[in-house]
């Protein structure tokens, strides 16, 4: 911040979290992607153009993954991911930012504050309709599948295969479920869903 406001550049505060999450500490790749965003925003700096630059999906896409998920929406996922895999998303940052959302979520359910007001709804709206151990449940297979991702046979099908265990996973016995939909799927019908999704494919590809 302090060199951009030195050189007079204009920047979004969102754009310059994305970038030192992005840089993870390194300077010269920080300066690099700034770099990048100035030439293209005519010496703006903005949230928009970090997400276009690097292929990142914006935060209310996220978000809407986010809320597919609480609502059970298995369908419209997968719908939502095709889309993104035609827009070159970069699905092991959109899962880091799902765990970072649990991880946000954890801690609002104990001190009732929201750390980041990017994903202030989804945080919200988990913490109403999971507990504490479910939070965990989605926080670990969240950390299990980034582990795993890196195995799968390309990101698309590793993030689908994370976002079908965090929907898999869960108990459907909770009583916050009813809050969000009074007719819910049966595990087994989750399971004939995505049996027939990869059996879509596997003809597909014969």
């Amino acid at each position: 911040k302090k060199i951009l406001e030195k050189e007079s550049i204009s920047f979004e505060d969102a754009a310059i979290r994305n970038i030192s999450k992005i840089a993870d500490g390194s300077m010269r790749d920080a300066l690099s992607v700034a770099e990048q965003c100035i030439s293209h925003g005519d010496n703006n700096i903005s949230y928009e153009n970090i997400c276009k630059i690097l292929c990142l999906m914006p935060s209310e896409k996220i978000n809407e993954i986010v809320e597919k998920i609480i609502l059970d929406d298995a369908n419209t996922l997968m719908e939502l991911i095709d889309q993104m895999y035609y827009q070159s998303a970069d699905f092991k940052y959109i899962l880091e930012e799902i765990i970072s959302i649990f991880h946000q979520t954890a801690i609002y359910k104990v001190t009732n504050t929201v750390v980041s007001n990017t994903y202030i709804k989804s945080v919200k709206n988990l913490a109403k309709k999971y507990n504490e151990e479910e939070i965990q449940i989605l926080y670990q297979v969240g950390v299990t599948s980034m582990r795993d991702i890196e195995y799968a046979p390309d990101y698309k099908s590793g993030f689908e295969m994370s976002i079908i265990r965090m929907m898999m996973f869960l108990p459907f016995n909770s009583e916050s479920q009813i809050k969000y939909s009074k007719s819910e799927p049966l595990i087994d019908e989750k399971e004939k869903f995505v049996a027939e999704k990869l059996n879509g494919r596997f003809a597909m590809m014969g």
